[in-house]
């Protein structure tokens, strides 16, 4: 079996929404959940202090094909 302590990830999600409108609000709140959470064991463990989030640039903009 694989030690996954030695396996690194890129450090990026991409979300996607079904609606456009939400993007901003969904990112406030995330800003919002990382204040009350700061404290958290979990928040600790996963460095939330130090996450940003942004909204991305246009899926058309996107290379798909070049994700993988």
């Amino acid at each position: 079996m694989q030690n996954l302590e030695n396996n690194k990830n890129a450090g990026i999600a991409f979300v996607s929404f079904r609606d456009k409108d939400c993007v901003i609000q969904t990112i406030d709140e995330i800003d919002i959940a990382k204040l009350k959470l700061a404290e958290e064991e979990a928040a600790v463990r996963l460095k939330l202090d130090e996450w940003t989030v942004e909204e991305g640039i246009p899926p058309s903009d996107i290379i798909w094909a070049d994700l993988n």
